[in-house]
């Protein structure tokens, strides 16, 4: 008999983050076990069901929170025995029924950064698998912080048959809230198998992968009128003193449009005039990765960006605007490539870009000796799942 999982807490496949973690996820449980049966409760079954062959697809209601809540009550209300009557009222609802592990892959959604609505939406799936005692995995990633929603955070968590924490700083605030099914691995990206695909530019590159974020993250904090087109100018000064082709990589974009990483980078282009190309934003992650893995170097908005380039052992500069960045960069030692302070942009990294043109190798290898270790570690974290 096959073993059912459910994954809990995606977006949209249009987000290569969200796409890698449940691709991956479900390629290496498969390579386990023949015995697996996944399904993805998803908030766009319409976009993932073109993109995940191998999966079945069931429509999410945690964002209408409304039939959320009704679901909520009537399964805390009403005796044990009706709850599965209860449970046929939804798809989505029977697929928790018949799970018999339910994984929640959020990525760094379970937190009140984005707002208490969405925590609040992003905790749906894990009261769903409290109330019909299900075996209950977090998988890899970045939780936190919490003000609001910490006491109900705390007490859900601390229901899960273990937390996989993608970097200390979260282990570490985790540990704070007295949780102890804790577990530190990696990202599942690490984990990612570049496909070879060609790119239409000759001669060397470095990567950029922009954030649609930018003009809302950094705008308001610049002394300049359009950060878009100055950080183009600082592109162009890279890429002629180093003799490089800057290829730009978006890596997220929405159903609606209104984020869109692929039109960043156009906006980008435009104030350009150094050799330079665009990634097609369809491109898969797989793909995405082989082309970063084969660039001189990465500057990453974008973490899973970040997570591509290292796990390929190329020396990457991140700029951070939430802990899940940092504390990536942090278990790797490279601290010092971390732009933290969004005012800094323009003065930090030039001298960074030198010294990883100055020091490549010894970068490489220093980001090869952490990596290896936490490739190794998260693979086992993995498998030990299916021990559950």
């Amino acid at each position: 008999m096959k073993k059912n999982i459910l994954l809990v807490g995606t977006y949209c496949s249009l987000n290569k983050g969200d796409q890698l973690m449940q691709q991956v996820l479900v390629d290496h449980l498969t390579q386990e076990s023949s015995k697996l049966q996944f399904c993805l409760s998803s908030p766009f079954p319409s976009i993932d069901r073109k993109c995940y062959k191998n999966i079945s697809i069931v429509k999410s209601y945690r964002r209408n929170l409304v039939i959320s809540t009704i679901l909520i009550f009537l399964l805390l209300l009403l005796p044990r025995k009706l709850q599965k009557t209860i449970s046929r009222a939804t798809p989505e609802l029977r697929r928790y029924y018949k799970a018999d592990i339910v994984i929640d892959v959020s990525g760094d959604m379970l937190t009140e950064d984005y707002g208490i609505i969405v925590g609040i939406s992003h905790s749906i799936p894990l009261i769903l698998a409290a109330l019909l005692n299900k075996t209950l995995v977090i998988a890899p990633q970045s939780i936190g912080p919490f003000k609001y929603l910490k006491k109900l955070y705390t007490c859900l968590l601390s229901k899960a048959n273990i937390v996989l924490c993608r970097e200390e700083i979260t282990l570490q605030y985790l540990i704070g809230l007295k949780l102890s099914n804790l577990k530190k691995t990696g990202d599942i990206g690490y984990l990612l198998k570049p496909k070879p695909v060609k790119l239409k530019t000759g001669g060397n590159y470095f990567c950029v992968a922009p954030s649609a974020l930018l003009e809302h993250k950094f705008q308001p904090l610049q002394s300049s009128p359009n950060f878009l087109s100055d950080f183009a100018q600082l592109l162009d000064t890279i890429s002629v003193e180093h003799n490089l082709t800057t290829v730009l990589v978006p890596h997220v974009e929405t159903p609606s449009g209104k984020i869109s990483d692929h039109q960043a980078c156009q906006k980008i282009s435009r104030h350009m005039t150094s050799s330079h190309t665009i990634l097609d934003h369809a491109i898969k992650p797989e793909e995405c990765k082989f082309i970063i893995s084969k660039s001189k170097f990465t500057i990453a908005f974008r973490m899973h960006a970040a997570i591509a380039s290292l796990s390929s052992y190329i020396p990457t500069i991140a700029i951070a605007y939430s802990h899940k960045t940092v504390g990536v960069m942090r278990d790797l030692g490279l601290d010092g490539y971390v732009i933290r302070n969004k005012e800094d942009v323009f003065d930090e990294l030039p001298p960074l870009v030198d010294d990883i043109i100055t020091n490549h190798d010894k970068i490489s290898q220093r980001i090869k000796m952490h990596v290896d270790p936490i490739k190794d570690n998260t693979s086992q974290a993995l498998n030990s799942i299916l021990e559950l």
